[in-house]
């Protein structure tokens, strides 16, 4: 069953940038992952949603992927709520908000 993934983290853009890099989401798309937005409050943390598969999926890639980026950089870990997918649905333009 697809689950949604929302991470909050205390990191700035230019952070996020680097730690994107580093975690490789861009280069190679995470095994279960279906999509992936981030957006920035104004008190400068950053939430991320994530649709992925499975539960398992989304674990998976935090154990392997994420976590550790967020530990060798001495970062708190981001907050996580996990939650399965009742409905989902991606409209036409989509792919103009591609970044």
């Amino acid at each position: 069953m697809a689950v949604l993934v929302i991470a909050s983290a205390q990191i700035d853009k230019e952070l996020y940038q680097k730690l994107l890099g580093d975690i490789a989401w861009e280069a190679q798309r995470p095994e279960g992952a279906i999509f992936h937005c981030a957006a920035f409050d104004q008190a400068g943390v950053v939430h991320v949603v994530d649709v992925w598969e499975s539960e398992e999926a989304a674990v998976r890639h935090f154990e392997r992927h994420v976590l550790p980026v967020f530990m060798e950089r001495k970062l708190a870990a981001p907050k996580l709520s996990m939650m399965p997918v009742h409905d989902m649905a991606a409209h036409e333009g989509i792919e103009l908000f591609r970044l």
